[in-house]
């Protein structure tokens, strides 16, 4: 049986994530154009593809009306809470400054990030990351191309 625990979303770590970030401030400052270009981004470099903004929007309207339906997947990685699955709905939850969300920790199942999603100073962290695909170098970074980037605060 899975045990759902509430998590404060200041608990879990974004250090990794600046797809997360990139989320969060699409919602907090309804950017249709930067959501676009990083869509877009997906599909120049052939990379799995988010939501499209109108989904994303429907998503967030649901979650500031019914809540956290689904619970979000993650893991601890060097005592931190990474997550996993649920990218999307913690960028929500913390737009909407939601503090506590429905989550499970797998500690047995090692679930990793892809390689395009994290930050240039964390490629070194090998043990987090994919080995498939996402480990071309060119597509590296490149779905953040041409989007501002003050929205992350260690770039």
């Amino acid at each position: 049986m899975v045990e759902i625990i509430y998590i404060d979303t200041d608990k879990i770590s974004l250090e990794y994530r600046h797809d997360i970030l990139l989320r969060e401030y699409v919602i907090r400052n309804d950017d249709n154009m930067t959501w676009n270009k990083f869509l877009s981004n997906q599909i120049k470099y052939s990379l799995p593809q988010s939501n499209s903004y109108d989904n994303f929007i429907n998503l967030k309207e649901d979650i500031f009306k019914n809540g956290i339906k689904n619970h979000l997947e993650g893991f601890y990685h060097d005592d931190k809470i990474m997550v996993s699955d649920g990218a999307h709905r913690l960028a929500i939850a913390k737009a909407l400054d939601i503090v506590k969300i429905p989550m499970v920790l797998d500690n047995l199942r090692r679930t990793l990030i892809p390689v395009y999603l994290i930050s240039k100073k964390h490629l070194e962290d090998s043990e987090l990351l994919f080995k498939d695909y996402y480990l071309e170098s060119h597509k590296i970074q490149s779905v953040f191309e041409g989007i501002d980037k003050n929205i992350f605060s260690d770039w």
